[in-house]
């Protein structure tokens, strides 16, 4: 209950929280002097979220930068895999929700008013598990080259763009790939105007990771079926279009807890369990 309340005080702050975070792992202010990668000790950590180790001022490493990077000298990304478990035990997708750069970005572009605000498709979600399946393992496996960062709109922006600007030598080499780099950028930020978080619903296999453990993560969403009168205001609530009371366990939740804020009866909780604790919904209830 106390981590309910807390996180109910908290969740119209989120944006802070989401502001806080994309500045500090982009604090490294050194860079303005000389534009360079930082290459300390806090670059064997990882970043909560998803932020581009080439961006001149992360503080950390990308973690899914960096199951690539083992993959592709032959060595098993024990060490990366292991951080990712560790959180999404602990808090499942929260990362997406409160503290992940790029995720934040998306909300503030989804927040320009604009005449045509659409859905995503439901189906438009598995192909995150083709990003994560053959960017990040098979074709950095076989081919020994790290293609999810090649691909990576959140690279492109906090890394090719600022090296593009500043760098004379990296521009000089600019070609094909950092235009198609650019381009897929360009569809994210457009798309991330008319569509509420596409990049974290449609590519990111950070998300698709953590999702894996939403349902037996220590925090976690907990419905109560007989509080719930199905009004579908925390449906509406939801920045990824999911219907919490038949979806509080999946996947594809960003568990901002926007949800639980929504809900007038109390149905929906954020919770720590160590063990599972939901009363079902049964077929049919919300008919």
């Amino acid at each position: 209950m106390f981590i309910s309340k807390f996180l109910l005080k908290l969740i119209p702050k989120r944006w802070a929280v989401q502001l806080l975070s994309a500045v500090g792992m982009n604090s490294y202010f050194k860079s303005f002097q000389s534009i360079a990668i930082q290459d300390g000790v806090s670059k064997g950590l990882f970043s909560p979220g998803l932020n581009c180790y080439a961006c001149p001022l992360a503080q950390f490493s990308c973690p899914i930068g960096t199951v690539q990077h083992f993959l592709t000298v032959g060595e098993p990304p024990l060490y990366p895999l292991g951080a990712i478990g560790l959180a999404g035990v602990a808090t499942g997708r929260i990362i997406c929700g409160w503290t992940c750069p790029f995720g934040f970005i998306q909300d503030l572009l989804h927040k320009i008013p604009f005449p045509l605000k659409l859905s995503l498709p439901k189906a438009a979600s598995y192909l995150r598990y083709v990003f994560l399946a053959v960017t990040v393992f098979i074709l950095p496996i076989w081919l020994h080259e790290t293609w999810f960062c090649k691909l990576c709109p959140a690279g492109a922006l906090e890394g090719g763009i600022p090296f593009a600007i500043f760098d004379p030598d990296i521009r000089s080499l600019i070609g094909t790939l950092f235009w198609f780099k650019m381009g897929i950028l360009a569809v994210f930020i457009i798309g991330s105007i008319i569509f509420s978080r596409p990049f974290c619903r449609i590519m990111c296999p950070l998300g698709t990771m953590l999702g894996f453990f939403n349902p037996v993560s220590v925090v976690k969403i907990n419905f109560y079926e007989d509080r719930c009168a199905f009004c579908d205001v925390c449906a509406d609530a939801c920045p990824v279009e999911l219907v919490p009371y038949r979806e509080f366990n999946s996947d594809r939740c960003i568990r901002c807890f926007q949800c639980v804020k929504a809900c007038p009866l109390g149905a929906l909780e954020v919770k720590m369990n160590f063990k599972y604790e939901n009363l079902p919904l049964q077929e049919g209830a919300a008919a």
